[in-house]
């Protein structure tokens, strides 16, 4: 065969072969997309009957809801309306969801020794309210506000006739086996007390021996007064001060404002005086700031502090929210809350609702606590705390112990509606500096009295008192015996002095050996306190219109 001819024969049979892998390659196509066509209509059958089985990675599964349980259903689109939820598939919980009070407040072991309950409280009315919008509410978790979100509701459980503390010692034993640690403790005079902790909550364990009451009250967790082995602090040698500031202004009277200055320099405050002039017997609506108490109070911590440049407030305490207790805290935020630095507010406030069974006219008392609240919210970095009675705060060289909350007043009762009035719901503090013990009695009342007397007794004695109420309707002679002061410390005007002095209550103050009344000067009694000599007063400068240094004695 010729070459050319054996080379056609070849090209012939190289394209017949290709023809070939073409044809062969088409049909496969076709029957590709004639499989894919048939799996479509199954899959759009199967997807009208029944839903498949979802698979989920785990790295699918946001950090923050790894714990939450997946739900093994596809979600339905939300673009077909027709379709309904499966009434028989239980929805997950959100991721957002927040847990409710009754969740958090569960894990609690059930009392089972000597006693009888005597009451369950929901105690949603420890702690603050918000306003929302032109209404005033209360929120268990008290989400709704930023001031004081570290407060919140709880519930306690208070028992009656728990026969000794072997009982009380047990129910801790059993605290201990669900998991909580033992926080702090402390023995007022045989009155027991103890808080202890958990990853959620806090638990407050109060006996109070002369009434052989038990109160078990569970809160979530929050800030807590700080341990004495983390109280660090650099003695600067600063001659400690008791100051009482002045708090009554342009007419008005009562108030109270008592300042310790600590050994480092730093302050302690106990409320704060008038602030605003809106009082229940005025025209609703009617508010006036008055910034004159406020001006005072920055006016003694700048002028007394080592370094004017570093004012620390290292804790102030609110005893009870009425208008000549907190209202100078307002405009002082206002006015000075750049200039200071406050290290803790500590509080334990009844919510709007209580506030309205305690005060008629409450309206007005909520412009003061809004007020406060938002002063809180100026203080930065700033603990809110709230405190309860068996507490005990270390602050440098200054030993706080709260003798009394609210909570206390209704477990001695074994009933809230004792608690009538705003000033039975005051903080009672007993305060020892330089080993000068001072017991603050804020507004506390007639009923606060009769409790106070049964659980302490002369165990209360101390140094130094402020007067309860001003010396109105109060504290009886029979507490003022018991704490036997040497000095009193007197929140209330001049003018009235003397025939509050000459009431049946108020006899054994006279025995005291110096009575310092607020009026419209500031009295500085150093601690230790030696003699009358070393106490200085002088004319508030704000009130008198002059300069600290025309008035202040060098």
């Amino acid at each position: 065969m010729k070459k050319n001819t054996r080379i056609r024969v070849i090209c012939l049979a190289v394209l017949l072969i290709f023809s070939l892998l073409l044809s062969s390659c088409a049909e496969d196509k076709k029957q590709s997309a004639k499989e894919t066509s048939a799996t479509n209509i199954s899959n759009s059958t199967i997807a009208s009957t029944s839903t498949p089985t979802a698979v989920i990675s785990p790295t699918s599964i946001p950090e923050d809801v790894t714990s939450a349980p997946i739900s093994s259903e596809v979600p339905k689109a939300t673009n077909t309306p027709e379709q309904t939820a499966n009434p028989n598939v239980t929805e997950s919980p959100k991721p957002t969801d927040k847990p409710k009070p009754d969740d958090i407040l569960s894990y609690l072991p059930k009392y089972t020794y000597s006693g009888v309950l005597a009451g369950t409280y929901d105690m949603s009315a420890s702690g603050m309210y918000y306003s929302k919008g032109s209404k005033t509410e209360y929120d268990p978790l008290l989400k709704g506000t930023a001031v004081v979100d570290n407060l919140g509701g709880g519930k306690m459980w208070v028992y009656t006739k728990v026969n000794n503390t072997s009982d009380i010692n047990n129910y801790a034993a059993d605290l201990a086996k669900a998991g909580y640690v033992l926080y702090a403790q402390s023995d007022f005079n045989n009155n027991l007390f103890s808080t202890w902790t958990s990853k959620e909550n806090v638990v407050t364990l109060s006996y109070l021996a002369s009434r052989k009451e038990f109160s078990i009250l569970i809160e979530p967790m929050r800030d807590l007064p700080g341990l004495e082995k983390d109280n660090v602090y650099v003695d600067k040698k600063i001659q400690c001060k008791a100051i009482l500031a002045p708090t009554s202004h342009t007419g008005r009277e009562n108030g109270l404002c008592l300042i310790y200055q600590l050994c480092d320099g730093s302050y302690i405050i106990v409320d704060g005086g008038h602030g605003i002039g809106f009082y229940p017997h005025e025209k609703q609506g009617f508010e006036q700031t008055y910034d004159d108490n406020a001006e005072e109070i920055y006016q003694i911590l700048y002028n007394l502090a080592p370094d004017k440049k570093n004012i620390v407030i290292a804790a102030w305490f609110f005893t009870h929210p009425h208008w000549d207790h907190i209202g100078a805290v307002g405009p002082f935020a206002d006015l000075y809350a750049d200039k200071v630095k406050v290290e803790k507010v500590i509080l334990n406030h009844p919510n709007n609702k209580t506030i309205q069974e305690m005060w008629d006219q409450s309206d007005a008392n909520i412009l003061y606590v809004t007020k406060m609240q938002n002063a809180f919210a100026k203080f930065k970095n700033a603990k809110i705390i709230e405190a309860h009675a068996g507490q005990v705060f270390y602050i440098r060289n200054a030993v706080i112990n709260v003798l009394s909350t609210w909570e206390i007043q209704t477990q001695y009762n074994s009933s809230f509606e004792s608690v009538t009035k705003m000033n039975s719901a005051s903080l009672i503090l007993d305060v020892t500096i330089n080993n000068e013990r001072t017991i603050v009695l804020g507004d506390s009342g007639d009923s606060s009295t009769a409790y106070l007397n049964k659980l302490y007794g002369t165990w209360i004695k101390a140094d130094m008192v402020t007067v309860a109420h001003h010396g109105y309707q109060g504290a009886n002679s029979t507490l003022y015996k018991n704490i036997e002061p040497d000095i009193v410390l007197w929140p209330i005007n001049k003018e009235n002095i003397t025939s509050l002095l000459n009431e049946a209550r108020n006899q054994p103050l006279k025995d005291a050996d110096k009575i310092w009344v607020t009026g419209k000067s500031i009295t500085i009694v150093p601690l230790p306190y030696t003699n009358d000599a070393d106490v200085i007063v002088f004319e508030a400068p704000v009130l008198a219109g002059k300069t600290w240094n025309e008035v202040y004695p060098k």
